[in-house]
Order: C-alpha cells, then structure tokens, then sequence
C-alpha cells in the first residue's frame, strides 16, 4: 500500500500588541485535539510571534496555514492571508468570533471558526487532509455538518454559518505547556484555565453568552486542574495565572481550588502565587462563606484579583444590567482589601448616556474604596462589541456611527451629552500618550522582575493612572462652580495634568 504523503500544516499564533508576553495556552488547547496519525511534529510547525520577532517561515513550504488571531492583528492577519491564496486556511481566534460574518464577506475564500475550536479542530484537519481545493474543503464541511463555521459559500450565494456548539470540558485533559520554559525565561505570564464562562452572564456588554453559544459558566475536572498545576510548579512556574472568565465560580469550586494548590504546593521551597477574575455577584453569593474563603484563598497564595466592577454609579450598573449595586461593590472592595488581596479593577467610566452626575459618583467612589492608590485603569469608554445587548440597544436608538472595526472589535457611536464627549475625547488624547508606557509598566509589575524594579514601575503607573482621574475630577469641578464645560475650559484641565505626569502638552 502507497502512503498518501502528509499535508505540510503551519499554525501561527498572532501576537499582542501590549507589552507583556502571555503564554500561548490557546495553540496547546488545540494541538492536542489534533488527528495525530495525520498532523504531529513531522508535518506541523508553530509560530509563535509573541516570543520570536527574528522566526521566519516560507508560506509556500505549506499546504495549511491556521491562524489565531487576536485583538489589534487584524493588519498583520490580513497581509498574512493575501499570501495565502489557494492554500486552506482556518482563521480562528477572537476575531472570527465576534466579526466572523464581516471577514468571510472580505476574504471568500477562508474559513473562519467562529467558537471553541476543540469543538471542531479534529473534523476540520480531517477534511483538510483529503481535500485538494478549498472548494472541496468547504463542502466538506457543510455535508458534515461541521460546528462553529463561517464562510462564503458559492452554492448559497452567501454565508453559510454551521450549528454553534461548545465543547464538554469534564472530558478534556490538561494541554502540555510547550513554550512554558521561555515564557519564564523572559518573565511572561503562565497561564492555565480552571473553568470557561460566567455564572452571571448577563451583562448587556459582554460577548461571552456569544462565544459560549449561551452557555453559562463551566468548570474542568479536578483532577486536569491539579495535573496542570503540579506540572507547571515542577517545571519552574511560580506565578500563575488562571484566565478564567471567574476562576471562583462557586462555593464547591473555589474550595476544591484552593484543596488542590495547597496539595501541589506543598512541597515547594519557594513560595507559589495564583491570581484570576471574578465579579462582585460571584463573591457576594458566597454569602456567610466569603470571609473563610478569601482567608482559604490567600493562605494557599490567590493573592491577586481582577475583578469587573464597571462603576460606582447605580444608574450605570442598571445599563450594564450587572446584577450589583455600588453599594454591593464598595462591600466587597471592602473585603478584599480586609484579607490582604492585591486588587485590579475593570471600570467603565464613559458609555452613551454617561452624564456629569454618574461621573462624579465614579470619582467619589474611587476615593471614598481607597481604589485611586491602585493601579488600575479607571477613565475607559465602553466598547461596543457585536452580539452583544448593548449593541442593539444603541442600534435601535440610532447611536452607532461607523462599521463595525475588525481590529479592535468595536463601534464607534455619539454620546447623548455633548459635554461628556468632549471630556472622554481629552482622555482619549490622554491614552494615546500614555498607554504604551502603562502596558510596559504592568507587564513588569506582573513579572518576575526584582522588588526594586515592581516598586518603581508601580509608582510610575500610579502616577500615570492619577493624571486621568485628576483630570476628570477638575472638569467636574469645573462644571460644578460654572454650570457650563468650554472646549477651552477642559483643554485647559487636561494640560496641566499632563504636565503633571510628566508626559507633556498636547495641541488637541
């Protein structure tokens, strides 16, 4: 019998934008799902373009070509792809998720996963491997039946989208780390998955009820969460991250977490510490259990927290439909803080109907929680991303003003109070200057760079996060003693703040 000769398959990992190296745990998801008799190491070559600046492949050399994309590459995807023609290619990732119908209009001739790739990798190389023309590819796909799946399909004249489905994770087994050693190396972010999706699941701007097809939150075994820890301590992790949507989940959940940490830890020399997300309901709902489980957390080394508080301002978390109120967040700030935890925040200063009241309860909020000592980014505008609630909302109000940014994933859309436009445009002016530094400065407080050098870059930063809420803080203030915010009024606010981060001034 003749071998048919393998299929030549290079999957590249796009990279950030940001400064900071996170480890690419979506590329170890997906290869274990892989046919292995049909794609192995023989035939299969990974770029990972977050580590390798010099790493250069020939497009030519393969037959295959996966790409998972990521925010803010879509440029580099696209002059990716127009080096592609007549290769089979599969665009998965965040991007063919949330604008998966946008790109196969662009690019007819792609296919783009548009869900959990485990649900579909395995059929998808399958009926890679036999076909010799993306024609052939795609009908493949659409006989099979083939979940999470956009493309142009000639014979509908249109865009064929498959069923959406997510994937069982009490089956799967923890994924192998294969750049575990340089993320190390060079100080990036070790990262792992405990559990997928959010026990809330509503709020109006999240696109996670699209991703996960609805489903709410889900959590892995016990026994590949502790496989996964294990064989990252022995293999010189000693900072991890989990990159759960809400790594707590419940009551059940988090003490078995925190079981299994102190059981792989237990034997270390040196300390091990753990951070993740949660949300204020998630912690609230543990009711009389929250205190023992924060002290449990910390004592097992869960120190850092990021958490979605969105706002201080009850009318802004009943438009988020959050399930809190700010009296709820302050509540649990509170607690956090009491068990010694390092907090980072997830705020929404700006949406459409923002006003200059629910801009002072932002302020007041951030200062009255001790929040503004922290270095988390407070003065954000909403994104509006597609299939999200907010999204035909602001639809059906007629606020969105542009196409949809495949880049960034947004809507750019009017505020219905221009004096809130104009201050969120200064702090648009502001990130310009100084985003890049603050994503160095985090990714080396997150890091394991020396003492020295995390405490310097968090003075830094802090600097740089209060230059934002004194600047808003003067425009309130402003507003308030004059009844009325001038252009000049607010450029006026925001020069002298950016000299006082030592940033300089800006002609806006």
């Amino acid at each position: 019998m003749v071998e048919i000769e393998k299929k030549q398959l290079l999957f590249i990992n796009m990279e950030y934008t940001q400064n900071e190296i996170n480890e690419p745990i979506n590329i170890d998801v997906l290869l274990q799902c892989f046919p292995q008799d049909l794609f192995n190491r023989s035939n299969v070559t990974i770029a990972y373009r977050d580590f390798f600046e010099r790493q250069s492949v020939k497009l030519n050399d393969y037959d295959i070509v996966l790409l998972s994309t990521k925010i803010s590459s879509f440029y580099e995807v696209k002059t990716l792809l127009n080096l592609c023609t007549g290769k089979i290619v599969i665009v998965g990732g965040i991007l063919a998720i949330c604008a998966g119908y946008e790109l196969a209009t662009i690019y007819p001739e792609i296919v783009f996963n548009t869900g959990e790739g485990e649900t579909n990798i395995y059929d998808l190389l399958c009926a890679a491997a036999i076909s010799q023309t993306v024609d052939q590819f795609k009908l493949l796909i659409f006989n099979k039946n083939i979940p999470n799946i956009c493309f142009y399909y000639e014979p509908l004249r249109g865009i064929y989208h498959s069923e959406r489905a997510v994937c069982n994770l009490r089956t799967k087994r923890y994924p192998y780390h294969h750049k575990l050693a340089d993320v190390i190396e060079n100080a990036g972010l070790v990262r792992m998955e405990t559990s997928r999706g959010c026990p809330w699941n509503k709020c109006s701007f999240c696109v996670m009820p699209w991703k996960f097809c609805g489903e709410t939150w889900r959590a892995f075994t016990n026994k590949k969460i502790e496989d996964e820890i294990q064989y990252l301590i022995d293999h010189g992790a000693n900072r991890i991250f989990f990159t759960d949507e809400d790594f707590i989940g419940n009551y059940e959940h988090i003490t078995a977490l925190c079981s299994i940490i102190k059981k792989c830890t237990a034997a270390c020399k040196l300390a091990i510490s753990f951070g993740g997300s949660t949300s204020v309901l998630t912690l609230h709902k543990l009711g009389n259990s929250l205190d023992s489980c924060l002290q449990n957390m910390h004592d097992v080394g869960i120190t850092h927290i990021f958490i979605g508080i969105e706002s201080g301002s009850d009318s802004q978390l009943l438009r988020y439909n959050k399930g809190v109120s700010a009296l709820m967040n302050e509540a649990i700030i509170a607690k956090l803080q009491s068990h010694g935890m390092e907090i980072d925040v997830g705020f929404i200063m700006f949406d459409a109907d923002t006003t200059i009241e629910e801009l002072e309860d932002n302020l007041n909020f951030i200062q009255r929680t001790g929040l503004r000592s922290t270095i988390s980014r407070f003065a954000k505008k909403l994104r509006v991303t597609p299939h999200t609630a907010i999204y035909k909302d602001y639809v059906s109000r007629g606020l969105i003003t542009s196409d949809l940014n495949i880049d960034e994933l947004y809507y750019d859309y009017t505020f219905i109070d221009p004096k809130i436009e104009l201050i969120c445009s200064y702090i648009n002016a502001l990130d310009v200057h100084v985003l890049k530094e603050s994503y160095y400065l985090q990714a080396l407080i997150r890091s394991a760079a020396t003492e020295l050098e995390k405490a310097t870059a968090y003075k830094r930063l802090l600097l740089l996060r209060d230059c934002g809420y004194l600047f808003l803080r003067g425009c309130v203030n402003c507003y308030k003693k004059k009844e009325t915010l001038s252009k000049d009024d607010v450029h006026s606010i925001y020069s002298n703040y950016l000299r006082l981060g030592g940033i300089g001034t800006d002609e806006h």
